[in-house]
């Protein structure tokens, strides 16, 4: 852009020092240039929002058919999958043909300028001749051929800047406008250690999302005693991990109190309630990056208490035999294909063991890994977090039956609670889900007996 401006700077310069009186054009072409640059940018500008917009649903369908290629071979989708894909690729061209479009009639336009202030030059040239100098004359025409194409760059590029500013723009009007989780009344910072005893009770808890009128839980009360582990089971959609959400401060809670080591967390900011607690889910979160990076991201650890921690989590072997002997292993790069599924998980325990936080959650960590794998992460929550709080969301009753409290939720409300020999010898929620637990394994092993 610098360079076009500086090209009809000095073709402008060269027409005037060859004929005065062309100076006298100047602001008019001044003005119909802006004209032109203000319709054309207002309207390419619009246009390349449309173009933004109808290539969402091609770039979505394309990366949706590649995640589910298997798929949709195996149930012979391929052929309306790819009309699917050209009607997409037809709607997504039609914003960019226009654009061309308008690329040209503004080419047609400047080059139209040009050519009159050429004539114009040109009629100067005859009016005055005998008072010019001819190759001063000669430079300023071979010159002003080229004008309309840096005319075009200029605008091109002004269209451009326009454009990218106005993506600028929203960000920014995103930022300001967007309102902070953090409330006026989070203004609280606890002790350094807090939570050192890992107590945790709700007190009447109701908790409710914003895109729903109603409670999805109510009155909930439990009270969870430092280093006690608890199950938390139910059937899909009672409120299981609604629970935890408003325990991170992820929903909303209209009624009732989260009490950790005695402090309402409604006065604490969220992004600190949220560190000083760790939860594992069932889809482990990695970074591809190096082992160090993943173990601790904030780097706050020796290598020392890294790799320690690892080690108690049954996972350092695994590492250890993935790389080479003469590599720093904590240097090495991870990609999702380093680990398999449980792998990651038992990764993830080390990576709370590192954390030291006094209350750990489990929501359903051993739902999609083997019995292998499964009783290896219970071993080292038994042996590394028998001091710290757990609470563990299950399908998997039988890793629950050693825990201390099982509380059980039914249609958004606490159906019982208790030890979990109480509750199965109570005939009750417990007992039945447990009993269901026990037909569909045994049902499944079965079908796999008779294949």
């Amino acid at each position: 852009m610098i360079i076009d401006i500086s090209t009809c700077i000095g073709v402008t310069g060269l027409a005037v020092g060859a004929v005065g009186y062309f100076a006298a054009s100047l602001p008019f072409v001044i003005i119909v240039l802006l004209m032109i640059q203000r319709f054309y940018v207002r309207t390419s500008k619009q246009l390349r929002i449309l173009e933004i917009e109808h290539k969402a649903p091609l770039y979505s369908h394309f990366l949706e058919s590649i995640n589910g290629l298997a798929t949709i071979r195996a149930f012979g989708w391929t052929v309306p999958y790819s009309h699917k894909n050209l009607s997409l690729l037809d709607n997504a061209q039609k914003p960019s043909y226009l654009l061309n479009c308008i690329q040209r009639w503004l080419t047609l336009v400047l080059d139209l300028v040009v050519a009159v202030l050429t004539v114009l030059l040109v009629v100067f040239a005859v009016v005055l001749r005998g008072k010019l100098n001819p190759s001063l004359l000669g430079v300023a025409l071979v010159n002003m051929m080229s004008l309309g194409l840096n005319l075009k760059g200029i605008i091109l590029a002004w269209s451009q800047l326009e454009t990218s500013l106005g993506a600028v723009t929203r960000i920014k009007t995103f930022e300001e406008t967007t309102p902070s989780e953090l409330l006026p009344e989070e203004n609280y910072t606890p002790p350094e250690e807090w939570p050192a005893q890992g107590s945790l009770e709700f007190v009447n808890l109701s908790v409710q999302y914003e895109s729903t009128s109603h409670p999805v839980l109510q009155n909930i009360s439990i009270a969870i005693k430092p280093g006690q582990k608890m199950g938390l089971v139910g059937r899909s959609g009672s409120g299981k991990s609604s629970l935890i959400q408003a325990l991170f401060r992820m929903a909303n809670t209209p009624a009732g109190q989260i009490l950790l080591d005695g402090q309402d967390i409604a006065v604490v900011p969220k992004p600190l309630i949220r560190q000083k607690l760790s939860c594992l889910t069932q889809d482990p979160f990695l970074f591809t990056n190096t082992i160090r990076f993943n173990a601790d991201p904030l780097g706050v650890h020796s290598d020392e208490a890294i790799v320690s921690a690892l080690q108690r989590a049954a996972i350092w072997d695994v590492i250890i035999s993935k790389i080479d002997a003469d590599k720093n292993p904590l240097d090495e790069k991870m990609d999702e294909n380093f680990f398999s599924h449980g792998q990651r998980q038992l990764f993830c325990l080390g990576r709370a063991l590192l954390k030291k936080s006094s209350i750990l959650i489990l929501d359903e960590p051993t739902s999609n890994i083997d019995n292998q794998t499964d009783a290896q992460i219970q071993r080292v929550i038994k042996s590394e977090f028998k001091d710290r709080t757990v609470i563990m969301i299950a399908h998997r009753l039988d890793s629950l039956l050693d825990f201390d409290t099982i509380a059980v939720l039914e249609d958004g409300a606490l159906a019982e609670i208790g030890a979990p020999e109480e509750l199965l010898l109570k005939g009750g929620a417990f007992s039945k889900l447990y009993t269901s637990d026990k037909s569909n394994k045994r049902r499944s092993s079965d079908e796999i007996s008779r294949e």
